[in-house]
C-alpha cells in the first residue's frame, strides 16, 4: 500500500511557492491603507485623503474669520479650464487642481462640505477638539463599512412642493440620479425627477392627492389640520421605498432596506387646499416575534422645514 504523501502547507504560499489567497488579500489591505505622501509646498500635488488641517471662514464683510480643524475626505479634480490656465506658467504661480470635501473633526458628518483650496491651511491653533464616536448599535467593522460607503453627499437638495431642503447625509438614490445636485419630488406620490420641468409635466398628469393607504387619524388641536395614513410596504413598494430616501437624507445611521415588504409606514400630513402633504412618518416592522422587548419601529423622521411646529404632539 503506497504511503500517503506528508504535504506541508507554508504560511502565505500555496502549492507553486507564491502567496495565497488570504496573503493576496492582505496586501491589497496594506496597499489601499498606506498613506499618501503630503507635499504642503508643492501647489501641484493634491492633498492626501485622511490628512488632517485647518479650515478658514468669513473674515470679509465685516465677518469674524472662523478657524475649525478638518480632515479631507476625498477630492475632485476642478474644471478643464484649470489646466489650460496653468499652461506655461510656472509652478509657484499655477492654479491648484483639486477641490476637497471635508469632514470638521468634532462635528456632526452633516456639516461636511466641499471647499475649495484656498481656504485650506497647513498650520493653525490647537482647538483641543477629538472626534466623537458613536456607534448607533454597529459594530466596529460595520461602523467603518458604512461611513466609507456613504462618506460624500450625492445630493445636495431637494424640493417637495414649496418646501426647498439642504441635505445632510448621502442616500443610494439610483445610478442615474447621482449626476443631480438637486431633485425634485411630488409632495404626494413621491416620484422624483432630476428637472424641474419633469416634475411640471408630471404634476399635469398626477391625480394623487394623499399617500396611499388608509388614513386612520385626523384632528385639529394644535391649529394645524393633520391626517395620518396606513401604508403597507409590500403593497406600495415604490412609495415606500421613496420615502426610505428621503429620510436617509437626514438620517446618518439609518440602515435601508430595499424591500419594504416587512414594514407598515404611518405618514403624517399636512391637510392644505392642495392635498395631504407629507410631513414625516414613522415605519415599524409588521411581525414582533423577534422582539422580545417589544419595541418594533423602525425608523422615525420629521421633514427639516416641518420640524419645531410642534407635529411630534399630534
Amino acid at each position: 500500500m503506497p504511503r500517503a504523501k506528508k504535504i506541508v502547507k507554508r504560511k502565505g504560499l500555496n502549492k507553486k511557492n507564491g502567496p495565497n489567497k488570504n496573503q493576496k488579500t492582505e496586501d491589497k489591505k496594506k496597499k489601499k491603507e498606506k498613506k499618501e505622501d503630503f507635499f504642503p509646498d508643492d501647489i501641484t500635488k493634491p492633498l492626501p485623503v485622511g490628512q488632517k488641517l485647518w479650515l478658514v471662514r468669513g473674515g470679509s464683510n465685516g465677518e469674524d474669520e472662523r478657524i475649525d480643524v478638518i480632515k479631507i475626505v476625498e477630492r475632485r479634480k476642478r474644471e478643464e479650464e484649470v489646466d489650460e490656465k496653468n499652461i506655461g506658467l510656472p509652478p509657484t504661480r499655477k492654479l491648484h487642481e483639486w477641490d476637497y470635501y471635508v469632514h470638521f473633526v468634532g462635528k456632526d458628518r452633516r456639516m461636511d462640505m466641499w471647499v475649495t483650496y484656498d481656504m485650506i491651511r497647513f498650520e493653525g491653533p490647537d482647538l483641543g477638539v477629538e472626534e466623537v464616536h458613536d456607534n448607533h448599535g454597529f459594530d466596529e467593522v460595520s461602523l467603518k463599512n458604512h461611513e466609507e460607503a456613504t462618506k460624500v453627499r450625492n445630493v445636495d437638495q431637494i424640493q417637495i412642493g414649496p418646501h426647498i431642503m439642504n441635505t445632510w447625509y448621502f442616500s443610494p438614490f439610483p445610478a442615474e440620479y447621482t449626476k443631480f445636485r438637486k431633485l425634485f419630488f411630488c409632495e404626494f406620490c413621491l416620484k422624483f425627477f432630476g428637472h424641474k420641468s419633469e416634475l411640471a409635466r408630471h404634476s399635469r398628469r398626477c391625480k394623487w392627492t394623499h399617500p396611499p393607504g388608509n388614513e386612520i387619524y385626523r384632528s385639529k388641536d394644535q391649529g394645524i389640520e393633520v391626517a395620518m395614513f396606513e401604508v403597507d410596504g409590500s403593497k406600495e413598494l415604490v412609495y415606500t421605498q421613496n420615502i426610505c430616501y428621503i429620510a436617509k437624507l437626514f438620517l446618518d445611521h439609518k440602515t435601508l432596506w430595499e424591500d419594504t415588504t416587512p414594514f407598515l409606514f404611518y405618514v403624517l400630513t399636512e391637510v392644505t387646499v392642495r392635498g395631504c402633504s407629507v410631513v414625516g412618518y414613522f415605519s415599524k416592522e409588521k411581525s414582533t416575534e423577534l422582539h422580545s422587548h417589544g419595541n418594533n419601529v423602525a425608523c422615525i423622521l420629521t421633514l427639516p422645514c416641518h420640524q419645531r411646529k410642534g407635529f411630534g404632539k399630534f
